[in-house]
């Protein structure tokens, strides 16, 4: 996430209903601000915000955006 911006704040929204819709436990889900935490945007090159990265086995899916499509994600998320 990047701060307050309007992007950000509507991905952090979705993302809640996300974790909703997928039952997928909060505590898994952590929310970087690329303005706090430089460390953590380098080392995933992350290079656009908002930015989801989904852990996978081998593997890492990348949904970059404001997470609008919540059932699509949220379903991808429930069969990994």
């Amino acid at each position: 996430m990047a701060g307050n911006e309007a992007n950000s704040v509507l991905a952090r929204k979705n993302l809640e209903r996300i974790v909703e819709k997928s039952q997928i436990d909060p505590s898994l889900v952590d929310v970087v601000d690329v303005y706090e935490d430089h460390r953590t945007v380098l080392d995933n090159k992350i290079f656009l915000t908002p930015t989801l990265l989904i852990g996978l086995p081998g593997s890492v899916a990348r949904v970059v955006g404001n997470l609008q499509d919540v059932d699509s994600i949220a379903h991808q998320l429930q069969t990994s």
